[in-house]
């Protein structure tokens, strides 16, 4: 496959060859163009620590993925990275929702949403409302299938439209239910002529996908929608027929070296450059070099094979700031950014069943002493699911204090000790002795398990034994979401609006069920309907009561150790005008360009 490096068409077995010549054009500041007469060409590379589990927008979880498909698919809505305000995107105009007062859809409201007339496929094809309602369906299908995880939920929503193959339909829902329509408004839209091209679910309406218990069944009775689902989940859909409205075009993905993405030419989002920030587009190529190791991707970055790359260990990033002579060429950026890092603990496990187990377990994380080293003191200790600058942040939840006497005092009390003196407390639990002996999966970065060991000793201390197993992502996520764990580091992203969905899709026992996120497999019926309520509620006081209760009830029964929400480290070149996010990664290349 062929594509281009500043104007020049090469072949992907000559990419190292161009990498020393992107790194001789950032030293010497200047973009040069082979066509003198055309403006300068500019190339942004920067860094993934890892292949994307694949480049399908309706599958994809990991925020590497992300970073990469969201220069390729779009939105009805998006967000605005810097103000964090819903803003149109494929979407002509954002319309107020009105209530109807008769006919059909009595007492229920109408949110209006036309899609812009240039809105265009690749292959010339309009994008339609057939795209949209295709782009449902396929969320829900896989979700049923279980290579997807949207959590949608669309039982009080209603859709119509005239003409399926026009650009305008309606989304009716209760006054009461003003969140569930974000599910349509945010979610990727692909093009139902690619994605299915034999046709399979385009016959099913869109009323029979909606419900989920009516989905189910027409999913058991027509063995069509399995076999699409399998199809669509392939890695043909994931790898090979990539194909979105966005302003970049994947040019070729070689595992493990980069993946280069190719600015559309004469695109009709290029009147819409500099108006929304999706279809903005600086660079004329991104190159994001895949780069597990962080110690190469920092000699990369100083040696200008790299443009920008965050998601610094801290003690890496820390050594940075220290280094006076790199900071000449190259600028650091510490902004907030919408993440989390947590200890998993599976709730369904015997002995971390017991709220008296999870809540020693919490108390043997010398936190201010993993802020200070593992963080640098770029974190901030969090209670709850919920970040500490939304405005129902419950901050009347105090994190759990470190304390191994406490642990051991409340374990005791439980009915754990060291019947055999092997220096690991146990309990007849069901007839049998129950070790309080756990495995903690972790990943292989160098944080993750320093902050395992450090558990670990402190731990060990209290009578427990931890087993760590350090494993690739693709493996750590593979046992988390089939619940074959004891416990797991990981990182969770917090939600950039309302946090009620987001909730229900972590903290509901509906989200248990193999596919769900709801890994720890946390029930609770009373946050449930808690839950479903905030989910209901417009904003304002009602629906922040509701949070803040469910935030203390989540506290008190300790599911997971929540652990700190970090500021993001970035570094990039400084002839480089670079704007910051609260949302990861913290930057956008196609919004990067030189000063």
């Amino acid at each position: 496959m062929k594509y281009k490096i500043n104007n020049k068409r090469v072949s992907a077995q000559n990419i190292h060859r161009y990498t020393w010549i992107i790194i001789m054009i950032i030293l010497t500041g200047f973009w040069v163009s082979c066509e003198s007469e055309k403006r300068e060409s500019i190339v942004v590379v920067s860094r993934l620590a890892d292949d994307p589990e694949g480049l399908n927008p309706i599958l994809v979880q990991s925020s590497l993925a992300v970073q990469v498909v969201q220069k390729i698919f779009s939105s009805l809505y998006e967000q605005d990275p810097i103000s964090l305000t819903e803003s149109p995107l494929l979407a002509k105009e954002i319309n107020p929702a009105v209530q109807i007062d008769t006919g059909k859809f009595a007492n229920l409201m109408r949110l209006d949403i036309e899609i812009l007339k240039e809105a265009k496929w690749d292959d010339g094809e309009p994008v339609t409302v057939e795209d949209v309602f295709f782009s449902i369906k396929a969320t829900l299908i896989c979700d049923l299938y279980g290579s997807g995880a949207s959590g949608m939920d669309l039982s009080n929503i209603q859709l119509e439209t005239d003409k399926v193959e026009g650009k305008s339909f309606s989304i009716y829902y209760p006054r009461t239910d003003d969140l569930n329509h974000q599910l349509i408004t945010a979610l990727p839209i692909i093009p139902a002529h690619i994605y299915d091209s034999s046709e399979v679910i385009k016959g099913f309406p869109i009323s029979k996908f909606l419900d989920l218990n009516k989905l189910a069944s027409l999913y058991k009775q027509n063995k069509t929608l399995a076999a699409f689902a399998e199809s669509f989940s392939s890695s043909i859909y994931s790898r090979e027929k990539i194909s979105g409205s966005g302003t970049y075009e994947l040019i070729d993905w070689q595992t493990g070296q980069f993946i280069i993405l190719r600015k559309k030419k004469d695109h009709w989002t290029e009147e819409f450059q500099g108006k929304r920030h999706s279809f903005t587009a600086y660079p004329d190529e991104i190159v994001f070099k895949i780069i597990p190791d962080e110690q190469t991707a920092i000699a990369a970055l100083k040696a200008g094979a790299l443009d920008i790359m965050g998601d610094f260990s801290p003690e890496q990033y820390s050594a940075l700031r220290k280094d006076t002579t790199v900071l000449k060429d190259i600028a650091l950026y510490e902004p907030e950014v919408l993440q989390y890092f947590y200890m998993a603990l599976n709730n369904d496990h015997p002995a971390l069943s017991s709220l008296e187990v999870r809540r020693a377990i919490a108390m043997v994380f010398d936190m201010e002493l993993i802020i200070d080293t593992l963080f640098e003191g770029l974190a901030t200790r969090i209670p709850s699911p919920v970040h500490p600058r939304k405005s129902y942040f419950n901050k009347d939840l105090k994190p759990v204090a470190f304390s191994i006497e406490e642990a051991k005092k409340i374990l005791q009390n439980d009915g754990w000790k060291d019947s055999n003196n092997n220096r690991i407390l146990d309990k007849t639990i069901n007839g049998q002795r129950q070790e309080l002996q756990f495995d903690l999966l972790t990943s292989q970065r160098k944080l993750g398990q320093d902050l395992a060991l450090l558990f670990q000793q402190n731990a060990e201390e209290a009578g427990i034994r931890i087993d760590i197993t350090a494993v690739d992502n693709a493996t750590l996520i593979s046992n988390v979401r089939n619940r074959d764990f004891d416990m797991a580091n990981l990182a969770g992203r917090f939600p950039v609006q309302s946090d009620a969905e987001q909730l229900y899709i972590t903290w509901h026992s509906d989200a248990t069920a193999t596919g769900g996120n709801n890994f720890m497999n946390f029930r609770n019926a009373r946050v449930d309907s808690l839950i479903q309520l905030a989910r209901t509620q417009q904003k304002g006081t009602d629906q922040t009561n509701t949070l803040l209760e469910i935030q203390k009830l989540i506290y008190e029964q300790q599911p997971v150790v929540f652990l700190v929400a970090p500021l993001e480290r970035i570094a990039a070149r400084k002839h480089l005008n670079i704007e910051t996010s609260i949302v990861r990664p913290g930057y956008y290349e196609n919004l990067i360009r030189p000063k």
